[in-house]
């Protein structure tokens, strides 16, 4: 058979985030070597429109990432999306998912894909819970073996966060810490500008390009930062995280990832669900998350800890894994997709 010809639904490198940027990167990357040609960078109004007609793809790849919790929007459009593409016979695939807190309209949607594959155990176990089966493939920005190593020298970075409130403590905490113990705390994002759509509206690179003007002449904030302080390319990203850094406070998820890929010493704060303290867990690191409550407590910066031998080994062995899994994970919805009664006729 030929070359099967996919579809990345919520293409999540849209909004703008280094994180994001690196999964899709490595969905389209795996997927091609799964003999998948997945076509990448489509907004949702774009795909919705494109998948509820007749169209030419073969089956339909679904990037769950953060998106389905507590019954949000994206949540409930993942799990209707599922149920059209089942019931117009498309195979479709939930692939990089993390799962937490959402009701049986979410979950019976979710439980018509063909397979899923969720990012960490506690995701795996909630889904089990509800008669729902899945496998566990960790994030796939943790099957780029193309990583650098990070020195381990140099400032304290902090990071931003998705909740502007979480954000705002962050960089009010690098502020405190700056100086102290005469060495630098610095704050950085992993925002990025949003990418021009394959196919879809233009206005989220537009207002960003609009809104990082517009911060620059505004005082130093969480939200100037999130638009005039991003690192517009990776390698910009990781210049900063592996020549000039000592360790990092992660107050995002894909900033634990880029961690644990280069080497860099972290503690992590979790965000508006337990995903990073579920992947630490899965490692069998969670002593290195911490909350804002804790560490706005302390009297200068945080200690944060070299990374142990015990700990390195744990971390290999899990990115190891990682890689494996990532290509297993392709490798498996290939095979799925070809013996497709849709694919079978044809």
């Amino acid at each position: 058979m030929a070359q099967l010809r996919a579809l990345l639904v919520n293409d999540a490198s849209l909004a703008g985030h280094h994180g994001s940027a690196l999964v899709t990167q490595r969905c389209v990357e795996l997927a091609c070597e799964a003999g998948i040609d997945l076509e990448a960078g489509w907004d949702w109004d774009a795909v919705e429109a494109a998948l509820s007609g007749r169209h030419t793809f073969n089956l339909v790849i679904v990037n769950g990432e953060g998106s389905i919790h507590h019954d949000s929007r994206s949540a409930r459009r993942i799990a209707a999306l599922a149920h059209n593409l089942a019931d117009a016979g498309t195979p479709a695939y939930l692939v990089n998912a993390s799962e937490e807190a959402n009701g049986a309209e979410v979950l019976a949607g979710l439980a018509k894909f063909r397979l899923r594959f969720v990012r960490d155990e506690v995701s795996r176990a909630s889904l089990a819970r509800a008669g729902i089966d899945a496998q566990v493939v960790p994030d796939l920005t943790l099957s780029w073996f193309a990583a650098p190593n990070a020195r381990g020298k140099g400032d304290l970075l902090v990071t931003d966060a998705s909740d502007q409130t979480t954000a705002a403590r962050l960089v009010a905490l690098a502020a405190k810490w700056n100086g102290r113990r005469g060495l630098g705390a610095r704050t950085i994002s992993f925002r990025a500008m949003p990418p021009w759509p394959a196919r879809g509206s233009r206005k989220r690179r537009i207002g960003f390009a609009f809104k990082s003007l517009l911060s620059r002449m505004t005082p130093s904030s969480a939200w100037s930062l999130r638009y005039a302080g991003v690192l517009r390319t990776r390698d910009d990203l990781l210049d900063v995280m592996t020549g000039n850094a000592r360790g990092i406070v992660c107050g995002r998820y894909h900033a634990v990832c880029y961690a644990l890929r280069i080497g860099l010493p972290f503690i992590a704060v979790e965000g508006n669900i337990g995903k990073v303290s579920a992947l630490l867990a899965d490692i069998g690191i969670a002593n290195r998350v911490f909350t804002l409550d804790e560490l706005e407590k302390l009297p200068g910066p945080p200690a944060v800890a070299p990374i142990s031998d015990e700990e390195k080994a744990r971390i290999a062995i899990f990115l190891d894994n990682a890689e494996v899994r990532a290509r297993d994970m392709f490798d498996r919805i290939a095979r799925d997709a070809k013996a497709h009664p849709a694919l079978v006729r044809r």
